[in-house]
């Protein structure tokens, strides 16, 4: 089976960084809005859509650097 040549399956370093930042930019302006500066909890039920959002983020960007990580050891291996 091909390998999909995508920007999931297949990531660059500069869109490792950039999607990294942005993930830890959005959650820490989500908790923000959430909490009303730390005024109040983020643990109530009416966040709960925004907790699924947000561990999605991070399931997406933890496959982005798995596999920008995978790539790159494959790589090293075939010059070796």
């Amino acid at each position: 089976m091909k390998k999909l040549e995508n920007w999931v399956h297949n990531p660059s370093k500069k869109t490792v960084i950039i999607f990294s930042t942005l993930s830890v930019i959005g959650i820490t302006l989500n908790l923000l809005a959430m909490s009303d500066l730390f005024t109040e909890t983020v643990f109530q039920s009416k966040y709960l859509m925004m907790w699924f959002i947000m561990v999605a983020n991070v399931f997406v960007v933890a496959t982005i650097c798995i596999n920008y990580f995978n790539k790159r050891r494959q790589e090293n291996f075939k010059r070796n």
